[in-house]
């Protein structure tokens, strides 16, 4: 049993029938687990991460702000995997890093150990987690 492909299969249709409304919350949810833990698999990590930041995107648009920060999060990883210059992922996700301490705490967290694993790879410590007190 091939449970890949019928995870994509299911998500494939996840995504013909979100379409069929307009744009919510639950878009924005299901996009980033559909592209994020699905998709992920069978689409090279540029395609995904353009899907991703379109859902953060959208995500903003619509006022679904919290909801907004996983693909966001997601998005910052993904940059990482890529082989992303590290100077310039330190400052795309120190910028994200603050929106989502704004908007979903729970995002901030998990993209703090991102700022920890880029910064062991500079050789630096730029203090991270200083935004959470310690």
């Amino acid at each position: 049993k091939n449970d890949y492909a019928e995870a994509k299969y299911w998500a494939n249709i996840a995504l013909e029938i979100l379409n069929q409304w307009p744009p919510s919350s639950v878009t924005v949810r299901v996009n980033w687990m559909v592209y994020g833990l699905i998709i992920v698999w069978f689409v090279p990590l540029q395609e995904t991460k353009r899907r991703l930041l379109e859902t953060y995107q959208l995500g903003m648009k619509i006022g679904s702000f919290s909801t907004s920060m996983y693909p966001l999060c997601f998005c910052s990883r993904i940059a990482l995997l890529e082989g992303e210059n590290l100077s310039v992922l330190h400052q795309s996700n120190s910028r994200d890093l603050k929106t989502m301490t704004k908007y979903n705490l729970h995002c901030a967290k998990l993209s703090v150990l991102d700022m920890v694993m880029i910064d062991e790879l500079r050789g630096i410590d730029s203090n991270t987690f200083s935004m959470f007190n310690g």
